[in-house]
């Protein structure tokens, strides 16, 4: 598998390319794993209650990050009560932040395409039933 970077600077290989064929992989590799779990549902959805255990599943130090999260990023968390309590806590699961992060990993493959110059001038779309042209320049 050739890194992004590598990816990019291939000369033979278009922006929308890479774009079209992430977004492809992204979404079979989602169906796949929507259609795997949909086989499994004995399997218990891991849920995280309060801040302290998101910021321990997301490895983030300051227990206000999830809060600054969502507000800034949209990260998944709302609140909720527990069975037979009334205090309400902020509520997550695994399926969420899974999702969020896929996203997240959209949007930046997105903006790396977006930001990232053509190699030597390339047009940013050439239709690939017509040849480059290979007329030599007058110099």
């Amino acid at each position: 598998m050739m890194s992004i970077k590598e990816y990019l600077n291939n000369e033979d290989i278009l922006a929308q390319g890479l774009l079209d064929e992430w977004a492809t992989e992204i979404a079979l590799a989602s169906l796949m794993n929507t259609s795997f779990e949909s086989h499994a549902p004995h399997e218990a959805v891991q849920e995280y209650w309060g801040l302290t255990a998101i910021c321990r599943r997301m490895n983030w130090k300051n227990s206000r990050t999830p809060v600054r999260q969502a507000l800034n990023h949209g990260f998944p968390l709302y609140l909720k009560t527990r069975v037979g309590q009334t205090r309400q806590f902020y509520y997550s699961t695994e399926k969420l932040i899974t999702s969020w992060e896929w996203s997240r990993c959209e949007r930046e493959i997105e903006r790396l395409v977006r930001n990232t110059p053509l190699a030597h001038g390339m047009p940013a779309y050439r239709p690939s039933h017509q040849e480059p042209s290979r007329d030599i320049p007058n110099t």
